[in-house]
């Protein structure tokens, strides 16, 4: 999107989930990350983060924040 690779996008309620690993930690590309937060968000994106090590130690609790994001996004979507 916008030259910009997403890990996840639901573009029916414009949800952008991001899974990190530890690349991520760079200086670079935390600059880079904040840049591309900043353009999807602006594109009325709401984007989720997660790390590489939250999804193998608790899964549930990151599904669980998942649909905690989407159901308002959903709801939003059916008012909008």
């Amino acid at each position: 999107m916008g030259g910009y690779v997403l890990d996840f996008f639901c573009p029916e309620i414009k949800l952008v989930i991001e899974v990190d690993g530890t690349s991520h930690d760079r200086k670079d590309d935390i600059i880079y990350d904040k840049e591309r937060t900043k353009y999807l968000e602006i594109l009325g994106c709401q984007i989720l983060r997660f790390k590489n090590k939250e999804l193998e130690e608790d899964s549930q609790e990151v599904l669980l924040k998942i649909k905690e994001s989407i159901n308002p996004l959903l709801n939003k979507e059916r008012v909008g």
